[in-house]
């Protein structure tokens, strides 16, 4: 089949066109594959092509997001015009070659052996994907409470509207549970490009919910459930994001063993009119 790569390179100065080779990214058309090979390890190799004064954390950082990046634009691009505006949107020290033609017959065999012949190596094997953090979230649960949990959490929550101009959306919680009020949790995956946006329109729509009472279950909070995969710099975000947050009475969570205990010490029994939300399967 045909197939089309590209290099990932970084370059801190245009006026002298030094690049430093990352990785390579591979793109099927015909099998809907895009995928990226980062080098792990390319202290030595910057430090000996551009010199020692450049942010190693900063390319870490880029490393990191690029491949969240590829992985939320794989609906997006589709056909090769597609790939090409892709590549072509990218204008700081990060660059994306042209693309260039090449027979494919298993694409990830295809990206490893590119890998190995344009960096001398094999890439690292990739991680197994791990659970969702919402699946987490009630495994740990189920560990925390026990028999006790269907008594303590509503699952399988309605769709909610949420009529606010500028972020009129719908949205469905995970879960949910009373101390004060009924706390609606709601699982976000926040990236390093939308997680500023995605907490912004949180904060709104957690005081537009805190405002209102719901017919069923009366006054209701708004939880964030993050999936950051542990990144770093997302922390430092979502940590300089919180007090705004909490003043709309909106609170976030990346810790599932934190969330889990928060329900665990402080969840009161679901009243009947809730219960039939805990009783609809396994999620």
């Amino acid at each position: 089949m045909q197939g089309y790569y590209s290099l990932i390179q970084y370059c801190p100065d245009w006026t002298r066109l030094e690049v430093c080779n990352l990785g390579v990214l591979l793109f099927c058309p015909e099998h809907k594959y895009l995928e990226v090979e980062m080098v792990q390890q390319c202290e030595k190799k910057i430090h000996a092509i551009l010199g020692k004064n450049h942010s190693l954390e900063h390319i870490a950082t880029f490393k990191n997001s690029f491949a969240k990046r590829i992985y939320a634009e794989r609906k997006n691009i589709t056909v090769l015009d597609d790939f090409k505006k892709f590549i072509a949107c990218r204008a700081n020290s990060f660059l994306i070659t042209e693309p260039r033609s090449i027979m494919v017959t298993t694409p990830q065999d295809e990206l490893s052996e590119l890998f190995t012949e344009i960096f001398g190596k094999v890439p690292v094997a990739k991680k197994e994907k791990r659970p969702s953090i919402k699946y987490e979230l009630f495994n740990v649960l189920q560990k925390k409470i026990g028999d006790n949990l269907n008594n303590l959490v509503a699952r399988y929550l309605p769709e909610i509207e949420i009529p606010v101009p500028g972020v009129h959306r719908t949205i469905r919680p995970c879960a949910g549970f009373i101390n004060d009020s009924f706390n609606l949790i709601l699982n976000e995956r926040l990236t390093l490009e939308d997680s500023f946006r995605k907490m912004s329109c949180d904060t709104v729509i957690g005081q537009f919910l805190y405002n209102k009472e719901n017919e069923i279950w009366g006054k209701q909070s708004l939880l964030i459930l993050a999936d950051i995969d542990d990144d770093v710099e997302i922390k430092k975000q979502i940590e300089a994001f919180r007090p705004m947050m909490r003043t709309h009475n909106v609170n976030i969570y990346t810790d599932v063993d934190k969330l889990a205990d928060n329900i665990k010490n402080n969840a009161k029994p679901l009243p009947d009119k809730l219960q039939s939300y805990t009783q609809l399967g396994i999620l």
